[in-house]
């Protein structure tokens, strides 16, 4: 899947200082307070993953729901701008706030702007580039004279930027048993996927803790998941519960002979993920391992009646789940 780590050496490089930076992360999670239930018996020959919330664990949740904790974002808007030395820069062109809060108004200003744009563009449940936004934000600061420390593309720099960024924001540590379940359902055969709400550090998150889980340094997303079958929302532009990366899934699925009633789509949130895949006629499975990830959205029409085929709370009752449909 060379697309998610095609990156310069620089960029490499610093990626892997900020991830030894931070360690690897891990959390106590509680499984959310819900009643578990067995699936239906049925034949499953592929299974399609949500990330954040279901394989991997983020305190504040994937970027929209992020932007919405102020503390949090200025904390890392406070570190980003050390980290860069923006000061003089930010005090030059926003003399009335703070440098770390005017990095973070214009973060999620831009933000907004460009999901503004997409929308009037008729693409439901927009999602960002974010490297993009960090692009804008450093020609932002370039044009009014700041002057980097290193020679380095924007594009490069705006992939540091970011990942320093979200590091300092939050850190992402795989749900105990993931990297197990992943592994018994690759080796009985079935084929794997992903549906999720993303940005480029996810896969690259992903591949470390899943290589940390298995001791395996020289895993692959690839030797787990099928890259045709790996959609992440800020490829697309849209994120769920738009359809697009869906009905993409059933596209190849279809072509490997498997229907959708044969799919099962494992995800923590009740309307992105179990209502998304019910649409698509997929079966699902609620992973409600923590509690503080798992999202019900009993407030929203569209979830109110909605019944997975399973709520599982640990990841080892997946496997379950799946492997005695096989």
């Amino acid at each position: 899947m060379k697309r998610f780590f095609d990156f310069s050496p620089s960029v490499w490089a610093y990626f892997q200082q900020v991830d030894a930076r931070f360690g690897t992360a891990s959390a106590t999670t509680e499984p959310a307070t819900i009643d578990s239930y067995a699936g239906k018996p049925g034949t499953v020959r592929a299974v399609l993953w949500d990330v954040y919330g279901t394989l991997c664990g983020v305190g504040l949740g994937d970027l929209e729901k992020s932007l919405g904790r102020e503390p949090a974002l200025e904390t890392a808007a406070c570190a980003t701008v050390a980290e860069f030395e923006l000061t003089d820069t930010l005090q030059r062109l926003y003399p009335d706030c703070t440098p770390a809060t005017a990095l973070r108004q214009l973060y999620v200003e831009l933000i907004d702007i460009a999901n503004c744009r997409s929308r009037q563009m008729g693409i439901e449940y927009p999602e960002v580039v974010i490297e993009d936004i960090w692009q804008t934000i450093i020609r932002t600061c370039q044009n009014a004279g700041y002057q980097p420390r290193q020679r380095q593309s924007i594009r490069d720099r705006a992939y540091c930027w970011a990942y320093s960024f979200d590091a300092n924001l939050q850190q992402t540590f795989l749900y105990p048993g993931a990297g197990d379940c992943l592994r018994a359902i690759k080796n009985n055969g079935l084929i794997q996927g992903i549906i999720s709400n993303a940005q480029f550090y996810t896969p690259i998150h992903l591949r470390r803790l899943l290589r940390g889980a298995t001791d395996r340094n020289d895993l692959e997303l690839g030797d787990i998941f099928t890259e045709e079958l790996v959609f992440f929302s800020y490829e697309l532009g849209c994120s769920k519960p738009n359809p697009t990366a869906f009905e993409r899934a059933l596209d190849v699925l279809q072509h490997r002979g498997i229907a959708p009633h044969e799919t099962l789509y494992v995800g923590n949130d009740m309307l992105n993920d179990v209502w998304a895949a019910q649409n698509n006629r997929m079966r699902t499975v609620l992973y409600a391992g923590d509690r503080n990830q798992t999202t019900l959205r009993t407030d929203d029409d569209r979830c109110r009646g909605l019944r997975p085929d399973a709520i599982v709370t640990r990841m080892c009752e997946i496997a379950e789940q799946v492997l005695t449909r096989h």
